[in-house]
């Protein structure tokens, strides 16, 4: 018998869809409007992170329910995170950052969600990533948060809707092991 941390997490499906030109350019009149305004380097500081191994495998299973708000949001970039992205490309332009992140945009996202929000997740790299989106825990990653550090046990992610279950997947430090359930054949 394997000891764990239950977690439950709600269903979240997602549908994958070209990233149209339309929302691109949107994204890039933002990055461009904002980049006027991007502070000297020195003044960025460092993006704010703290993820450990549980959490990311956590949010990975989870596709993105967090996402979602970013894509009325820009993806939360603002002048800050820009002049971060310069601080690490020392004699680099506001205008090569603005083209840096225009060119990590998929060509595929997930559908209502942010334009980095890829097959795999963001898109983005983490230092890349707004503090918004670095720091975010949703209830159920506090949750795990808790359980994990409180028993020392792997966390064991369950997702469900309508108290139906749909996924299961061990979260350890050592990797992340898919469990079959009655919505999955075996080895799925």
């Amino acid at each position: 018998m394997i000891e764990a941390a239950v977690v439950w997490m709600p269903h979240h499906t997602v549908r994958l869809v070209r990233l149209g030109a339309d929302e691109k350019a949107l994204h890039r009149q933002h990055l461009e409007r904002i980049a006027g305004g991007v502070l000297p380097p020195a003044q960025a500081g460092q993006p704010e992170s703290g993820t450990d191994v549980i959490e990311a495998r956590t949010c990975a299973y989870c596709a993105g329910r967090c996402c979602r708000p970013g894509a009325s949001r820009h993806a939360f970039i603002d002048e800050a995170v820009l002049a971060r992205w310069l601080d690490r490309h020392p004699g680099a332009t506001a205008d090569q950052a603005v083209q840096a992140y225009v060119q990590a945009l998929p060509t595929w996202h997930n559908e209502g969600s942010c334009v980095y929000h890829g097959r795999r997740g963001c898109t983005l790299r983490r230092e890349w990533r707004s503090d918004v989106c670095n720091r975010f825990a949703c209830d159920e990653l506090q949750h795990a948060r808790l359980q994990v550090a409180r028993s020392g046990l792997p966390a064991l992610v369950i997702a469900q809707h309508d108290g139906e279950l749909r996924s299961a997947v061990m979260v350890a430090p050592a990797g992340t092991r898919r469990l079959p359930t009655t919505h999955e054949a075996p080895g799925h």
